[in-house]
């Protein structure tokens, strides 16, 4: 008893929230997400609060909608909630936030602010306990990270069922598998339900996230499988009803989650899940119809998905036609045509596109106008469909067009049976499915008719009566006994005389079988009735055994089209006799209707026939037994059984040894098997003939065979197929002899060639008559026929050239047939039977004349475009083509180039029958070399030049073109030579290669496609070998400036491009090989270009450009180039960017490079301007512009290096620095250069200066992209290049000083700040400058100004107190201040005093400020009154600049003010008033007494 108290005490303790237990409290609150636990147990609520706060807080900056949560669950006031003292509304309340929390917050788990949100829910709210559903799903998609190892671990022991999977994992603290989820979710019952209800709640509130919708929809397509897979026996009723219940409770929430249109992921996670189901489980169409219908709801955004999701379910329907709901979504997509079309490639959307176009077509049909008809056209014409359904899809048409004519309003009829007949003559034409469309229609000329606008026309054509196909069939069981005659009555109906009938299996007509078979049928009713017909004396059932009579008649019947009951009723029969029998002769006759028998599809029939082959076995087994074998018994029917004629004699009959070893060595080991399925009996004999016995499993059933029963066996057989007068049994068993092949050294061929004879004599209609009296498939069972026909069989081919040769074009069964097979069997037939059947079936193709095309010459066509065609086979159609040729009025040449002992074909006559025919045989010739491989033989290139030869003179002589022909043999030229060229192996005659020819085609034709194939062609062979094309190089470039350079289409400029890449490279490699220098040639070839840039399409100039200077070579030909344009194109304003353009093509070191020898040259050409007398006389006589054309070609040149340089990266950039630093000081040095010319040839300054401006700014366009340690070094270089001219003279340089100042005034003045240290290097030139005379020359005076601008920007621009150092101030401001004594010759304003001013605000010292002034002040005293305004000016300017600072040193020049109040001269007077008056201005005061 008290144990049980305990036990239940504890019990209590465990479940409730309210326990005083402190320590498990204290556990309890120690269970944390981010926190160990021995620190969170340690923590206060305020202490989590905060932390879990500031988390919070940051969602809210993530997500505004995580505010609405600031309220409740995360407000000051949720510290102090205690869900143990709240009421049950109260926590079903907060359960419900807190879940809305969960559902917002899944997707940002991976973030630290979230997973500090959450933790506050589990401190304060227990949410793992009091919410583990919810808790558990948030976290699941994270199964497979270290954080969810901790939302295992404070999980509560007591968790729903559903998650109990989850312990081992807990317990072990080791990772959870996705595959354990997986089947969880496939076996725990309710896990998906339950899954599926979070997602679809969370969703409903529109707290969906992205990563929660995978994860369900994955895990729950993944169950499913597994779940589906499952498929229950029959005695486990209660799970497959568990099954069903658990998908119809899922396929509930799925219609739910469709409803929301706005959640495209839901969407397609149930179509996921939708699909899964209906490929696993059939549902009935019912359920489908609903499931499709909600698939279509709201899909505007899932499109695509939906598709493949409905095209999914259509493959699960039994009735193909879309639910009215679904056909309306579908047709209610604009571009559903090309959707579907797009996912066919990938999906399988067949049954949905054929649904549709059935529904479109009814819907037509009902509303009596054509609405979406196109729809079905595209999606037929894009093989979306398999034949029975195309073929199906257009007797829909038909009897839409029928249905319609008969009740609609002759406007609507004209308008819906004219779009179904275009559409219709659309299809037929297609080359892939129009042989079905004509078959459905039957008519060989339809689709002409239907093309014809009479609407008249339209309807007759679509209104034929189509003839169902006849097939191999058996009645049905509910057929029997339809007769409403009595049995008695029928068989009175039976003659008693039987006109000397030894067997119903003889070829001659009975007079008794057809009332014998309807009364058997009848018969078949009662047993009684059964017993009185086989007792009938007609049968002659007491003679059964010596006579074929009765046996033949069974054997007849089951072997006829009579119902599977009545089949196996006739087998039945015979297996009754038999056993009755004490002692069976020899009745093999049985053996070949019993294989027959076994190979039914009825298993009634199989099994009776499987019984009588035991009660065989069971004979030959007593026959052993009793050891009496009787070898001279007489064979039952050996000489009546086909007749007493030679058709009984030709069977070749078995030993009865035989007869016992192929009953019980092959038929009864594998009776079982044979009663199960009806394909087994061909393949068990098979095996048999073939391999000698038959495994099962691991036993082998059946001894090793002898050859020779294996012989016999295949022997008689055959000799039974050839015999019968049971065409049913021919064509059931002919497939399993012709299968075996031979045995030994004897074929099928030879055995079963009588049977194929006796068919051909029979004549189509013989034939038709027979299948259609047996109901059977004509054309399947002239298939097997065919079969016969062995490609090692001499004879056999013979037959079948013969049949091919000489079968009327009315026999299109064995058209048909004899063409199939002859494609079934070239490949293994010997290559000189291959040569006489494709040179045969060429002339059936096309013969000399004719005019109408009849069903032989389509398929012998048909045939050579199917079979493999070697190439010798293809060279001699080649040659086998006459020549076309016109009399010619004048004699032929003395010379020709080759003699040709071809036909040739006399063009000039008024008949142009036999030039038609064979202008159709050359396109057909040329058609079927592209689709071959051995259609690239180098062996073909010499019929194919001289077939483009003939087409092009004939089209001179007779003034017409025959221009897609020329492109055909062209396409077939170029596949050769791509041929030859991806294998070197290949053999190539050059005699063969005709490029005059080629070169003659471009020049002649105006047909683009032509041209752009020839081109190609000879950009081949100019790989292949460049000597070929060499000496045509320059017609070949003229053509392709004048025409395909011109063309605006993306094709040409590839064939431009491929041509330049082929030709060019090889080109030059040979004449370099050649000793000869290319440049002449080249040249030529660049002019081409040039002279084409005006009409090349602009946006295709650079890449055109761009291709052939890269096939030149760029470092060698893109200067020449770009001389060349500029020079074509002088005032050509869209020259300059084209060729920046052109050079951003490559790389920098190649755009440096040219640029370098471009600029170079036209330097090298500036100076020789000036100093060729020559040069200048020649330029005199030169037109006005051309004056300066270097001039103007340099200046170019810079700016497009400027270009260059501004698009190229820093990194390239410092690898050419110095390259291009040699270079801009070439075009600096252009001053120089003119100033040590006696004549300047016009050239002003201003010129000069424009050129070094480019110069300047292509520099500081570098300088922008380098650093200083890549840079510092070229500056020092451009300092020692100012020092000399040359490497004697070491004197300054004062035209290259003036030039590198030029520069300096734009280097400190846009690099600023960043470069203010470099004025160090330059600190000694500018003193020495500044030291000398400034008025000596004007380049003195000019270096002069542009010393003092310099330092000007670089004063200006100091910000990193430069010029605060005494070793950098000291000398300049001496030479600075001694500049005034230079007033009286030279202004000051510009120059000096802004220089001094920015000097002083740049040294920014006292000291500094002081030393200034010293150097000032006492050139105030100077005798020259240029000298003291200047100065006045200067402490004006310095004065106002820097204010109090500048005037802390007025006691110093208050004396001097004095002074100069009282000077002389009044602009000095006016001066010092001025800035007596800025001073005062400063100060708020007047200095007047400080003066007295």
């Amino acid at each position: 008893m008290a144990s049980s108290l305990a036990a239940q005490l504890a019990h209590i303790r465990a479940d409730s929230s309210n326990s005083l237990d402190i320590k498990a409290q204290k556990k309890a609150h120690s269970k944390s997400l981010i926190f160990p636990p021995h620190d969170a147990a340690l923590q206060d609520f305020d202490t989590i609060f905060e932390i879990c706060f500031d988390g919070f807080e940051e969602l809210c900056r993530i997500d505004p909608r995580f505010t609405e949560f600031a309220g409740s669950i995360f407000s000051a006031q949720s510290k102090y909630e205690d869900r143990t003292q709240m009421s049950l509304d109260q926590n079903q309340h907060l359960d419900v936030v807190l879940q809305d929390f969960l559902g917002l917050v899944g997707e940002r788990l991976h973030l630290e602010p979230a997973q500090k949100a959450v933790e506050w829910l589990v401190r304060r709210f227990r949410i793992h306990e009091n919410n583990t559903t919810s808790f558990v799903f948030t976290f699941l998609p994270y199964h497979s990270t270290s954080f969810f190892l901790t939302v295992l671990s404070i999980l509560p022991n007591h968790i729903p069922t559903i998650f109990k999977f989850l312990h081992p994992y807990r317990q072990s603290s080791t990772f959870l598998p996705r595959h354990a989820i997986v089947h969880a979710a496939a076996h725990n019952k309710g896990f998906l339900e339950t899954f599926g209800t979070h997602v679809i709640a969370l969703c409903q509130k529109n707290y969906q996230n992205p990563v929660l919708l995978s994860f369900w929809a994955t895990i729950t397509t993944e169950a499913l499988t597994v779940k589906l897979s499952q498929n229950p026996v029959e005695s486990h009723k209660e799970l497959k009803k568990t099954q069903e219940d658990s998908i119809i409770r899922i396929l509930s929430l799925l219609s739910r989650a469709l409803s929301f249109k706005s959640i495209p992921g839901l969407k397609v996670a149930c179509y996921m899940i939708l699909t899964v189901i209906g490929c696993k489980r059939h549902l009935g169409d019912d359920i489908l119809t609903s499931i499709m219908n909600a698939v279509t709801v709201g899909w505007e955004s899932t499109i695509n998905a939906g598709i493949i999701c409905l095209s999914a379910l259509a493959q699960r329907r039994e009735d193909f036609r879309l639910p009215k709901q679904t056909l309306k979504a579908l047709l209610a997509v604009k571009t559903i045509a090309s959707d579907l079309v797009t996912l066919g490639k990938h999906y399988n959307v067949e049954r949905l596109a054929f649904g549709l176009v059935l529904g479109v077509i009814d819907k037509s049909r009902k509303q009596g106008f054509p609405e979406n008809l196109v729809l079905a056209q595209t999606v037929i014409e894009a093989n979306l469909l398999r034949p029975t359904y195309i073929a199906a899809t257009i007797r829909a048409m038909v009897n839409a067009v029928q249905e319609n004519s008969q009740d609609t309003k002759l406007t609507q009829k004209s308008k819906l049976e004219t779009s179904l007949a275009d559409i219709v003559s659309r299809l037929a034409d297609v080359k892939m499915i129009g042989h079905i469309v004509r078959d459905v229609l039957e008519g060989s000329e339809i689709h002409t008719r239907l093309v014809e606008s009479d609407v008249e026309q339209a309807e007759n054509a679509l209104g034929l009566n189509l003839k169902p196909p006849i097939e191999i069939r058996t009645a049905k069981p509910e057929d029997i006994l339809t007769s409403s005659e009595s049995f008695e009555a029928l068989v009175n109906r039976i003659p008693t005389q039987m006109n000397g009938e030894k067997s119903f299996l003889s070829r001659a007509e009975s007079c008794v079988f057809g009332s014998l078979s309807d009364a058997f049928v009848s018969a078949c009713q009662s047993s009684e009735n059964l017993d009185q017909f086989c007792n009938l004396p007609v049968l002659r059932k007491p003679f059964a055994l010596t006579e074929p009579l009765f046996i033949s008649f069974f054997i007849r019947t089951w072997c006829g089209p009579s119902a599977q009951a009545v089949r196996a009723a006739a087998i039945t029969v015979i297996l009754n006799y038999l056993r009755e029998q004490q002692h069976i002769p020899d009745v093999q006759i049985l053996l070949p209707y019993i294989i027959y028998a076994l190979a039914d599809p009825s298993n009634a029939v199989r099994n009776a026939a499987a019984q009588l082959t035991l009660v065989l076995d069971q004979s030959c087994s007593r026959i052993a037994l009793q050891n009496m074998p009787n070898r001279d018994q007489e064979i039952l029917g050996q000489d009546q059984f086909y007749g007493q004629g030679k058709e009984s004699k030709r069977v070749t009959w078995l030993a009865e040894e035989e007869v016992t070893s192929l009953i019980r060595n092959i038929l009864v080991p594998n009776i079982e098997e044979c009663r199960l399925d009806a394909a087994q009996i061909p393949r068990y004999i098979n095996a048999c003939l073939k391999k000698g016995a038959v495994s099962k499993g691991s036993k082998q059933y059946g001894s090793e065979l002898k050859k020779s029963l294996k012989l016999s066996v295949f022997t008689t057989l055959c000799d039974h197929i050839v015999s019968t007068p049971l065409y049913r049994v021919k064509a059931r068993l002919l497939p399993i002899v012709t299968r075996i092949g031979s045995v030994g050294n004897t074929s099928c061929s030879k055995l079963m060639m009588p049977l194929l004879d006796q068919t051909w004599n029979e004549g189509q209609q013989g034939l038709e008559t027979i299948c259609e009296k047996e109901q059977i498939d004509v054309l399947q069972f002239a298939n097997c026929l065919m079969e016969i026909i062995s490609p090692i069989d001499k004879d056999s081919i013979k037959f079948l050239q013969n049949m091919i040769i000489s079968c009327d074009p009315s026999f299109t069964i064995f058209i048909k047939t004899s063409f199939q097979r002859l494609c079934t069997i070239w490949s293994v037939m010997k290559h000189q039977s291959q040569l006489d059947f494709a040179n045969a079936i060429l002339e059936i193709a096309f013969p000399a004349a004719s005019d109408n095309k009849d069903l032989k010459q389509t398929e012998a066509a048909s045939t050579l475009q199917k079979v493999s065609l070697s190439a010798l086979i293809l060279q001699n159609f080649l040659d086998s083509l006459p020549r076309l040729s016109r009399k010619p009025s004048q004699p032929p040449a003395a010379k020709r180039r080759r003699v040709s002992h071809e036909t040739a074909m006399d063009i000039s006559s008024t008949d142009i029958s036999p030039l038609l025919c064979h202008i159709k045989k050359i396109y057909f010739l040329l058609e079927l070399l592209e689709g071959l491989n051995s259609g690239k033989d180098p062996r073909l290139l010499d019929g194919l030049f001289r077939l483009l030869g003939d087409l092009l003179t004939f089209g001179r002589q007779a003034g017409t073109k025959f221009d897609y022909l020329e492109l055909m043999a062209v396409e077939n030229l170029l596949s050769v030579s791509k041929s030859v060229e991806a294998n070197p192996d290949l053999r190539l005659d050059k005699s063969t290669i005709r490029v005059d020819l080629l070169i003659d085609c471009i020049e002649v034709t105006t047909n683009v496609q032509l041209q752009q194939s020839t081109l190609l062609l000879l950009a081949t062979l100019a790989r292949i070998n460049p000597d070929l094309v060499l000496n045509n190089i320059m017609p070949i470039f003229t053509h392709i400036s004048k025409g395909l350079l011109r063309e605006n289409d993306d094709y040409s400029a590839q064939v431009v491009e491929k041509t330049m890449v082929s030709v060019i490279p090889r080109i030059v490699t040979s004449l370099q090989k050649r000793d000869e220098d290319p440049i002449a040639s080249i040249s030529k070839l660049m002019l081409n270009f040039v002279a084409a840039f005006e009409f090349i399409p602009p946006f295709r100039r650079t890449n055109v450009f761009s291709g052939l200077v890269r096939q030149l070579g760029a470092d060698r030909y893109l200067y020449a180039l770009l001389v060349l344009l500029i020079d074509k194109f002088p005032r050509n304003e869209q020259i300059l960017q084209f060729c920046s353009d052109l050079m951003e093509q490559h790389d920098i070191q190649t755009q440096l490079i040219s640029t370098e020898y471009n600029s170079t040259v036209l330097l090298v050409s500036f100076t020789t301007v000036v100093m060729d007398e020559r040069f200048r006389a020649k330029m005199a006589k030169a037109p006005a512009h051309g004056e300066h054309l270097t001039e103007k070609a340099l200046q170019e040149h810079l700016q497009l290096l400027n270009d260059v340089l501004g698009r190229q990266s820093k990194s390239a950039m410092t690898l050419q620095s110095k390259s291009i630093w040699d270079l801009l000081l070439k075009a600096f040095d252009l001053r120089y250069t003119l100033s040590t010319s006696s004549d300047r040839m016009g050239y002003d300054d201003s010129e000069v200066e424009d050129l070094e401006r480019s110069a300047r700014s292509t520099a500081v366009s570098m300088i922008y992209k380098l650093n200083d340690t890549t840079f510092r070094p070229l500056f020092i270089q451009g300092l020692e290049w100012t020092q000399a001219s040359n490497v004697e003279d070491t004197a300054p340089n004062i035209d290259r000083q003036i030039t590198w100042f030029y520069f300096l005034l734009e280097f400190f003045g846009n690099l600023k700040a960043v470069v203010t240290s470099y004025a160090g290097l330059i600190v000694e030139d500018v003193t020495q400058i500044l030291n000398a005379e400034p008025t000596q020359s004007v380049q003195s005076m000019l270096l002069w100004k542009r010393v003092l601008l310099t330092l000007q920007q670089s004063f200006k621009h100091d910000q990193e107190e430069f010029w605060q150092s005494p070793s950098h101030f000291d000398p300049v401001c001496q030479s600075l201040t001694a500049q005034f004594q230079h007033a009286s010759k030279v202004a000051m304003e510009s120059e000096v005093i802004p220089a001094v001013t920015e000097l002083a605000v740049a040294a920014d010292s006292a000291n500094h400020h002081r030393s200034l002034n010293a150097c000032l002040l006492p050139l105030l005293r100077s005798d020259h009154a240029a000298v003291r305004l200047a100065v006045v000016h200067c402490e004006l300017n310095l004065t106002s600049r820097l204010g109090e600072e500048w005037l802390s040193l007025l006691p110093e020049m208050l004396p001097l003010i004095s002074e100069l109040q009282e000077d002389d001269d009044e602009d000095v007077y006016a001066a010092t008033s001025k800035w007596i008056g800025k001073i005062e201005e400063i100060l708020g005061e007047s200095i007047s007494p400080m003066l007295q």
